[in-house]
């Protein structure tokens, strides 16, 4: 389920079930959700044992999370910016 299955970005990858992105130290997992008047998204570093999820009952969740998640767990977040 974590190994590469198709190239999007040079940071971006799809396995079979997560996205995949080139972070640092380690590559990291995410994915989102959407549905009406819903949204989330989670990110992990399963070399870390470290990870978030958010989940929100609103529509404009990915306007202002990603300072919470880069306080709560730093890292970057090319996933983040390509959607």
């Amino acid at each position: 389920m974590l190994s590469k299955h198709k190239t999007i970005t040079g940071k971006i990858s799809w396995s079979m079930g997560w996205g995949i992105q080139a972070t640092k130290p380690n590559s990291s997992i995410w994915h989102w959700g959407s549905n009406p008047g819903y949204r989330s998204y989670t990110v992990g570093y399963p070399e870390e044992d470290l990870g978030i999820v958010v989940l929100s009952n609103n529509e404009k969740l990915f306007e202002g999370i990603e300072p919470l998640i880069l306080h709560t767990i730093g890292g970057t977040l090319p996933s983040y910016h390509w959607f």
